[in-house]
């Protein structure tokens, strides 16, 4: 998978009905649009890949609460991350009428501020 590669001189060629976004911006906004339209469900890149992200985290936290945690804790404390915010995305785009890239990142937005407002910078 590579970024770009879903593009408006592509995206007539997919037959998909769900794409998963593996790579890193795999599909332009001109063919995100055309996806969306054509009713394709596009699992965005930002969630897809997340994991990485949640492991590195949980290796940082142990190292810093100095706590070594089984790898069938990890796979949990993973599979509980992403099963929540898979549903977050889903229950966000379905209330608000929007595909789940756009939940994403505006849900990504209240959270950001909503987190400024708590440490008082709003």
């Amino acid at each position: 998978a590579l970024e770009g590669v879903i593009n408006k001189a592509t995206v007539d060629r997919l037959c998909a009905k769900i794409v998963l976004e593996v790579a890193n911006g795999p599909t332009t906004p001109e063919a995100d649009a055309v996806l969306e339209k054509s009713g394709t469900i596009v699992i965005p890149d930002v969630l897809v890949n997340a994991g990485g992200v949640v492991v590195s985290y949980f290796e940082w936290l142990q190292n810093r609460e100095g706590k070594i945690w089984t790898e069938g804790e990890v796979e949990e404390k993973l599979y509980q991350t992403m099963k929540s915010a898979a549903e977050d995305l889903s229950a966000y785009a379905k209330s608000h009428g929007c595909s789940l890239r756009v939940a994403a990142y505006a849900l990504a937005m209240e959270r950001i501020v909503a987190a400024e407002h708590d440490r008082g910078h709003f």
